[in-house]
This record gives structure tokens, sequence and C-alpha cells, in this order.
């Protein structure tokens, strides 16, 4: 199966009659951002009336199955399962 590498960091992948678009993403310079988030603000609004608890990169969210997109519980554990997404300081919720 031949692989073709498109850009740095993604490569397409021919099967038979399809083909995968596989794409790597570093998400180091998110963790630091949501690191920096959590330690000046928490994770709250100015006025303390919204809290962003976590900042998902677009391509990892994409990734995660139906289940846990679909569902806000099971989102909420995979959150409290990887804390380097978290911009709030605690997982209140």
């Amino acid at each position: 199966m031949p692989t073709i590498s498109i850009v740095k960091g993604q490569e397409l992948e021919f099967i038979g009659d399809e083909y995968r678009l596989k794409t790597r993403v570093d998400s180091a310079p998110q963790d630091i951002l949501n690191f920096r988030e959590q330690q000046a603000t928490g994770g709250w609004s100015k006025k303390r009336s919204l809290r962003k608890v976590a900042s998902i990169p677009v391509e990892i969210f994409s990734r995660l199955p139906p289940e846990i997109r679909n569902d806000d519980r099971e989102l909420k554990k995979w959150i409290k399962a990887h804390p380097e997404m978290c911009t709030a300081d605690r997982m209140g919720f």
C-alpha cells in the first residue's frame, strides 16, 4: 500500500480503492497555553460569569469516538483523564 507525504505531519495512505488522510498533531503549544490560562485565571471570565474548563484542539476533538463527543458525561470523564486540556484549576463539574 503506497503512502504519499502531503505536508509536514500529514500522509495520504491508499488502501485498495479507498484513501486515508493521517494527521499527526503536536499538542504541546496548546498545552502550554492551557496551563498559562489555568494559572492566570482558573478558567474564569473577567466578571466570573463564565468558566472555560477545557480547550481541545479540533484535530484531537475530531478523532474522539462519537460516544465521547456526543455525550456530556463521557466528555467530562475524558477531560478529567486528560488534564493537559484543562483551563480550569479545579474540575468542579
